[in-house]
């Protein structure tokens, strides 16, 4: 729920922080929903390469993707103007 306000509100660093903190306190406490509230944070808050950053390590974490984890890397690339990588 936090990350979801932090992400209405585009505070992109402070979700962060909040993401890396849960995964420090141990992995079964993020999952996919945790990840794209962070990456929609970054995204609003125009850090699209952050949230691409976030997408790519949920990628190599082995968390299953959804349509909402794509959706915030695309809206990412369109931020980015990288078209191309969508």
């Amino acid at each position: 729920a936090l990350l979801s306000a932090y992400a209405g509100g585009s505070c992109w660093s402070s979700a962060v922080e909040v993401l890396r903190k849960l995964e420090a306190e141990g992995g079964d406490k993020v999952d996919v929903t945790t990840f794209s509230a962070a990456m929609t944070a970054c995204e609003r808050g125009h850090a699209w390469q952050q949230s691409l950053h976030l997408f790519n390590s949920m990628r190599k974490g082995g968390l299953k993707l959804d349509r909402v984890a794509f959706n915030a890397a695309i809206s990412a690339c369109g931020k980015g103007h990288l078209s191309t990588r969508a």
